[in-house]
């Protein structure tokens, strides 16, 4: 089973459309997804963008591997789509910002064992 078949269960499993798929994946038509599908395609530039709007990872949607819901977003109460949009320099405030609130989560932490907290990276 390649990824159209993947995308199929997929639409099953969350009882969408092909349609509703489209509409939740920029750039992609329904017409394309139903190709992807009739010809069990192994990849698609969208694959990503899919397995984002599903909530599955891509490596399960794209080649079967581990598992169905492990997520390759870890922040579940942040749209993907924000973090996309955010050019380099955007991204390294950003990357700052959570860095500086993991130091302070460390640091609230009681040590384990009367080890220290681990160091940020």
């Amino acid at each position: 089973m390649a990824l159209g078949k993947r995308i199929e269960e997929e639409l099953s499993r969350q009882g969408w459309k092909q349609s509703d798929l489209a509409a939740r994946v920029p750039g992609l038509s329904q017409q394309a997804i139903s190709n992807l599908i009739t010809r069990d395609s192994a990849t698609s530039e969208f694959a990503i963008r899919i397995a984002d709007a599903f909530g599955v990872s891509v490596r399960w949607l794209l080649d079967g591997q581990g598992r169905r819901e492990d997520s390759d977003w870890p922040f579940p109460r942040v749209a993907r789509h924000r973090w996309d949009a955010c050019d380099s320099s955007e991204r390294g405030y950003v990357e700052a910002a959570m860095n500086a609130a993991l130091k302070e989560c460390e640091a609230a932490r009681p040590a384990e064992h009367g080890k220290p907290p681990a160091a940020a990276a």
